[in-house]
């Protein structure tokens, strides 16, 4: 069983459709990275099965369950956690109190803090910034923090949209470097991404163009022969 399916979703803002009928599988285990232009749908697709967007039709089953339309509380406490663009830290406050907002859907397991500290050695610069406000960290920084706060709800499924957004390359590798560490002992993922170095960490790619996905598979045809000739354009 899959641990995420989108069959046929859509959804939009006011009366602007953007989401045409989206359709993919992410399995349990796996990194799966949606590619596509600016418009193509690829943040409204994640904000959509985040629950920060009601969708207007379609199918989103999450651990087998039926969750479309479900609230983004409800979702983080089932697992299912977002990273969104641009950061969104709370700049006023520490890295440790950003941290333990981040922790709230897990709350009732009593392990905060030793989840924080096991999140804490994929994130050394974190480590040694816990008394410092949020808002003075670098860009990089920043995006290390947004992660490890999603991270500490203890997810299932972590969203990331655009890690590598405003990054420099050395950094941006960084954070895919990163991921693919926690990959490998936690959560399954699915990103969203411009940057094409996220491919050698991906194991399954998604294509959209206009709200529709135009090609889903896995391995080196997914990751090399068609996102060349559907993305970049041949």
């Amino acid at each position: 069983m899959a641990l995420l399916e989108v069959r046929e979703l859509r959804a939009g803002y006011d009366h602007l459709p953007v989401l045409q009928g989206v359709s993919f599988t992410v399995e349990e285990g796996e990194t799966a990275v949606i590619f596509g232009l600016n418009g193509a749908g690829k943040t409204t697709t994640l904000l959509t099965l985040a629950g920060l967007l009601r969708p207007t039709g379609g199918s989103v089953r999450f651990l087998g369950r039926e969750v479309a339309g479900k609230p983004s509380h409800v979702l983080a406490a089932m697992g299912l956690v977002l990273v969104p663009e641009g950061r969104r830290a709370f700049p006023g406050l520490s890295v440790e109190q950003n941290l333990l907002l981040g922790a709230w859907p897990a709350r009732r397991e009593g392990r905060i803090r030793e989840t924080m500290g096991k999140i804490l050695e994929y994130f050394p610069p974190l480590s040694q910034r816990l008394s410092q406000k949020a808002g003075t960290l670098s860009g990089g920084e920043q995006q290390m923090l947004a992660i490890a706060r999603a991270l500490m709800a203890r997810p299932r499924l972590l969203l990331v949209d655009e890690a590598s957004l405003g990054l420099s390359p050395v950094m941006a590798r960084t954070v895919f470097e990163v991921l693919a560490a926690i990959k490998g002992e936690g959560p399954t993922l699915l990103l969203v991404e411009q940057n094409v170095g996220v491919l050698p960490y991906a194991e399954r790619v998604i294509i959209m163009e206009k709200g529709v996905v135009v090609f889903e598979g896995v391995g080196e045809e997914a990751r090399a022969v068609r996102l060349r000739e559907s993305y970049l354009g041949g």
